[in-house]
């Protein structure tokens, strides 16, 4: 008897468990008589298609979606390929949609969320129409304001809806693939602020959980940013590039009045008698009186480097990135040809030597600048 009345009770749960908060979406679609409607779900970064639902000969349809508590989901609605709703839709709604195959004059009733969403999409399609009219007219100045005042637009609306889920499609609004509404730096702290807002309220989210990445990604970039603006300004491109110990080389931490800038290949026979013929003997002689060499090894293979390095006794600093010649080093001063040199001094690049065929050449040219 008492594992019958155990067995009864766990239907009974079972059958409450059922009998949970189901959401619903009905919806008429004018002139889609018997024919499927695909329901969608958005999956972050993409579309996951959930099911098509036949519509009645009315073009009327009913679908359950599955929607967990406290997870809500974006919905879409397609007829033919063509979008006809976004719906944000909680668990537990009961939501009617009535348009036409267009997709146009969408109504929406039983979701205040998905109102919201609307009018987000609406808005945002309003400004791209202006927006791009203006820049196809070529009233740049004006297609700039538009901008801005879009993008005032969209901070106000986070700001003043900081528990709705519709600040997340506001936050990632763009105008292509390369301008995101959103584009400053210290844009971090307005997602920041969405995220801690979204997150107390909806913290199984997917969205949120994606949100909170991209929030510390743009907070990363933004002290990045603050690191680049407090450095000391330096009056030529940095080289960032480990030594011969291993330890990270900054080209602007070296503390000599004049730092000649060296590439070459360490492979390279010509590279070789360069140091032995040139750059030795110019150090011995300059570097007592404030000049140091920054040499840049460019090498695929750093064990035959260190090699020349070590054997040769270089006593300046030697760098190497391993990337031979698909070094950036090579783009960040545009070089050309082996061997190159160029002058630093007090701060400032002062150019490349040109003539670097002899010692006495380059001597001159580095004289120039020693004081």
């Amino acid at each position: 008897m008492k594992s019958c009345k155990i067995i009864a009770i766990l239907l009974g749960c079972l059958a409450l468990a059922s009998c949970g908060p189901k959401t619903r979406l009905e919806g008429t679609i004018d002139g889609a008589d018997k024919r499927n409607v695909a329901i969608w779900k958005l999956n972050v970064n993409n579309l996951t298609l959930v099911d098509t639902v036949k519509t009645d000969a009315a073009g009327h349809f009913r679908y359950n979606v599955p929607v967990s508590e406290g997870q809500p989901e974006f919905v879409y609605i397609t007829y033919g390929g063509r979008q006809l709703a976004e719906l944000l839709m909680q668990n537990g709604d009961r939501i009617s949609v009535h348009t036409d195959t267009l997709g146009t004059a969408c109504e929406i009733t039983g979701s205040e969320e998905s109102l919201r969403l609307q009018q987000v999409n609406a808005d945002f399609a309003a400004f791209r129409q202006r927006f791009d009219g203006l820049t196809a007219a070529g009233e740049n100045a004006s297609a700039v304001q538009e901008y801005i005042k879009q993008y005032r637009a969209c901070v106000r609306y986070v700001m003043e809806n900081p528990t709705s889920l519709t600040v997340i499609p506001v936050l990632y609004q763009r105008l292509d693939a390369a301008t995101p509404i959103f584009s400053q730096p210290t844009d971090a702290l307005h997602f920041r602020n969405a995220y801690e807002a979204l997150v107390a309220v909806y913290p199984e989210s997917r969205f949120v959980k994606a949100l909170k990445k991209e929030t510390e990604t743009r907070e990363q970039n933004l002290a990045l940013v603050n690191q680049i603006g407090e450095a000391e300004e330096a009056g030529f491109p940095d080289l960032s590039v480990n030594d011969i110990h291993g330890q990270r080389a900054l080209l602007s931490e070296v503390k000599a009045p004049l730092v000649l800038v060296c590439y070459w290949n360490a492979v390279d026979a010509g590279g070789k008698v360069f140091n032995t013929e040139v750059l030795l003997p110019l150090y011995e002689e300059l570097h007592p009186r404030g000049m140091e060499i920054y040499s840049v090894g460019i090498n695929a293979n750093k064990a035959d480097w260190a090699a020349t390095v070590n054997g040769q006794k270089l006593p300046w600093i030697n760098v190497n990135d391993g990337l031979g010649t698909s070094s950036p080093t090579l783009v960040t001063y545009n070089v050309d040809s082996l061997p190159a040199l160029f002058v630093i001094a007090d701060g400032d690049l002062k150019g490349r030597i040109e003539d670097v065929s002899s010692l006495a050449a380059i001597r001159r040219e580095v004289r120039k600048y020693l004081k």
